[in-house]
C-alpha cells in the first residue's frame, strides 16, 4: 500500500496497525544473526544514536530502546547505545481489512445474519434442496 494513509477496521473504523520488525543490536546477538525471520532480526553492531541505527537498516525506524547509565548492556559495551528498534517498511499493515480477528469474525457474522453468503455455500444450499425436492418427488 503506497497511500500515506493506513488501511481503516472494515468493522470498527479505526487504523489497522504497521507490520512492524524488531531489530535487536549488541554482539551479545551476533551468534543470532543468521536467524532472520518475518519479524527479528540481529546485527552485532551497537550504534549510539537513532541516526547511526538508521544507517544500518533499509527501513523506518518507528521506535528504539537504549541501553544507559547502570544498565548491564550499557556497563559492558562501556557507553550508552541502542539494543533494540522496531522498524517499519513504510506501507505493510498486519492486515488490509481489519485490526484484529474478532473484528473479523464479527464482521462476518454481520453479513452472514444479513443474508450474505458465498457462491461455494449457494451452490451447494440449491444442491441439497434439489436433492430434497428428488425424494419429495419420488415418494407417493
Amino acid at each position: 500500500m503506497t497511500d500515506k494513509h493506513p488501511p481503516l477496521c472494515r468493522y470498527c473504523g479505526k487504523p489497522i496497525a504497521k507490520k512492524t520488525k524488531s531489530v535487536f543490536f549488541g554482539d551479545q546477538f551476533a551468534s543470532q544473526a543468521r536467524l532472520h525471520d518475518d519479524m527479528f532480526t540481529y546485527k552485532a553492531e551497537r550504534p549510539r544514536s537513532k541516526e547511526e541505527a538508521q544507517r544500518l537498516l533499509n527501513q523506518q525506524i518507528v521506535s528504539v530502546r537504549w541501553a544507559r547509565g547502570e544498565e548491564y548492556a550499557a556497563k559492558q559495551a562501556g557507553f550508552d547505545h541502542i539494543t533494540h528498534a522496531t522498524t517499519w517498511d513504510g506501507e505493510s499493515y498486519v492486515d488490509p481489512y481489519f485490526c484484529n480477528g474478532a473484528h473479523a469474525k464479527d464482521f462476518a457474522y454481520l453479513h452472514a445474519k444479513a443474508g450474505a453468503a458465498t457462491t461455494t455455500y449457494t451452490a451447494a444450499n440449491a444442491k441439497r434442496f434439489a436433492e430434497q425436492q428428488a425424494k419429495k418427488g419420488g415418494q407417493p
